[in-house]
């Protein structure tokens, strides 16, 4: 699914499209020479048309919810602060106010998103900082108090990456 463009605009690729959990449904940023245009959009694979969620070109994912029954998150970046905002998945739309999360959250020259990750149980791993070549990961809870270190300091990418089952962290360095 493409968003539609103006006259005489062009898009620039769409990258990083994230399913959400009921599998047909997918959001992805769509870079446009207008700011009215581009943004993060929600598509079914079904067809149809996208429907512009946040006017933010941003990679973003799902979250879900802490307890059952509750609404889950979407996190998205928006400059270079990363933020979440609840999300229905069943009506397919963002509810209530955004709120910060953490700060900076860079971008990764490579690809061009925010170095962040969400594991389908809710896990959130996210990179700080600028481009420095001794960072260090660390696994936080849900109220973010510092749980324990990743491996050693390293020269780590953006790309991160959390296993199934919330035990290993995949970097590229």
């Amino acid at each position: 699914p493409r968003p539609r463009l103006r006259e005489g605009e062009r898009a620039r690729g769409h990258k990083t499209p994230a399913f959400l959990p009921d599998g047909a449904h997918l959001l992805y940023p769509a870079p446009a020479n207008n700011p009215e245009s581009g943004g993060l959009y929600l598509g079914a694979l079904g067809g149809g048309t996208p429907v512009r969620r946040l006017p933010d070109y941003t990679n973003a994912l799902y979250a879900p919810p802490p307890a059952p029954g509750g609404l889950g998150y979407l996190v998205f970046r928006r400059e270079e602060t990363l933020m979440a905002q609840s999300f229905d998945p069943e009506a397919l739309k963002l509810t209530g106010e955004m709120f910060p999360i953490a700060e900076p959250v860079p971008d990764s020259r490579n690809v061009g998103f925010g170095a962040f990750s969400v594991s389908a149980s809710g896990t959130l791993v996210y990179r700080t900082g600028g481009a420095v070549a001794n960072r260090s990961q660390a696994w936080m809870d849900r109220a973010g108090r510092r749980l324990g270190a990743v491996g050693k300091p390293g020269a780590f990418g953006a790309a991160l990456r959390l296993s199934p089952d919330d035990t290993t962290v995949a970097a590229t360095i």
